[in-house]
C-alpha cells in the first residue's frame, strides 16, 4: 500500500527530471553542433585562404609556371571550403557573413590572376604595389572569418552558461 502512495511522487519527480534535463541536453547539443559542425568548415576555409596567399607572390618573384598551377589548385580548395562552410551554417546571419566573404574572395581571385597574368603590362614596381594590396586584402578577408569565429565562440559560451545555469536550477529562458 505504501508503494502505491509513492507512484504519484515518482511521477512528479520523473516529470521534473524530464522537464529539466531535456532542455539541458538540447543546449548541449547546440554547443556541440555549433563547435563541430559549423566552426570546423570555417577553420578549413581560413587555412585554405592562408595557403592561397603565396602563389601570386611566388609567381611574381620567381616566374615559375608551377605557381600558376598551384594557384589554380588553391582557388579550387578555397571555393570548395566556402561551399562546405555555407552548407553547414544554420543561421541567416552566418550565411550572410559567408556571402560577404565569398564576394570578397571573388575580388581577391581576380587580383591574384591580374598579378600572375599581368594583362595591363604593369611595371615591376606597379606589380609589387599590386602584390602588397593583394596581401592586405587577403588578410582582411581572413580577418572577416576571425570575426565570424568570435561570434560563434560567444554563442557557444552563452549556450554553455545557459546549460550550466539550468543544472543549478535556473530556468533556461532566463539565462
Amino acid at each position: 500500500m505504501a508503494s502505491l502512495a509513492l507512484i504519484p511522487l515518482l511521477g512528479i519527480m520523473s516529470l521534473v527530471l524530464v522537464s529539466t534535463y531535456f532542455p539541458v541536453f538540447k543546449a548541449m547539443d547546440n554547443i556541440v553542433y555549433e563547435s563541430m559542425e559549423e566552426m570546423m568548415p570555417l577553420v578549413r576555409l581560413e587555412n585554405a585562404l592562408h595557403r592561397s596567399v603565396m602563389p601570386p607572390n611566388d609567381y611574381l618573384i620567381h616566374q615559375n609556371p608551377e605557381e600558376r598551377e598551384n594557384w589554380k589548385r588553391l582557388i579550387a580548395s578555397v571555393d570548395n571550403q566556402l561551399q562546405a562552410a555555407m552548407e553547414k551554417m544554420k543561421f541567416e546571419e552566418e550565411r550572410s557573413a559567408l556571402q560577404e566573404i565569398e564576394q570578397s574572395w571573388q575580388q581577391r581571385r581576380s587580383e591574384g590572376w591580374a598579378i600572375i597574368n599581368n594583362p595591363e603590362g604593369l611595371s615591376a614596381l606597379q606589380l609589387g604595389e599590386a602584390m602588397e594590396q593583394f596581401d592586405a586584402n587577403m588578410y582582411q578577408l581572413i580577418d572577416q572569418i576571425e570575426v565570424q569565429h568570435e561570434e560563434m565562440h560567444q554563442f557557444i559560451h552563452h549556450e554553455y552558461l545557459r546549460t550550466k545555469g539550468s543544472r543549478r536550477g535556473h530556468c533556461l529562458s532566463q539565462c
